[in-house]
C-alpha cells in the first residue's frame, strides 16, 4: 500500500466537508489526566492521520484524554469541534490503511 500525501489530503477534505470544516482546522488533543488538563499531544487532522499510516494500525482513542478542537494545544471545552468526532478520525484512518 502506497498513498501520496496528496491523495491522502485529498480523502480527508472531502470527508472533513461533510462537517463544514477543512482537515486544517481540525486538531486532536490528548491530555494526562482530566483535573489538570495538561496537553500531551496535539497534531492537526493531516499530522494525526500520517503518523497513524506511518505506524500502519489504526488509533482508538480514550474518549475522556483526547479531544477534537478548533485549536491545537488545547483541552478548552469552548474550542471543542462540534462535527467531528474521535470515531470518525479513527474511521478515517481504518478507511486509508484498507488503500
Amino acid at each position: 500500500m502506497h498513498l501520496d500525501a496528496e491523495s491522502v489530503y485529498a480523502y480527508l477534505a472531502q470527508a472533513c466537508m461533510m462537517f463544514g470544516v477543512t482537515p486544517e482546522e481540525v486538531f486532536i488533543t490528548q491530555v494526562v489526566d482530566l483535573i489538570d488538563e495538561q496537553v500531551v499531544s496535539s497534531r492537526s487532522l493531516v499530522d494525526e492521520v500520517f503518523e497513524h499510516l506511518v505506524q500502519g494500525e489504526e488509533p482508538t482513542y480514550d474518549q475522556g484524554l483526547s479531544g477534537i478542537f478548533s485549536q491545537p494545544d488545547t483541552f478548552d471545552p469552548g474550542l471543542r469541534l462540534q462535527g467531528v468526532r474521535l470515531p470518525d478520525v479513527e474511521r478515517f484512518i481504518g478507511t486509508l490503511l484498507m488503500r
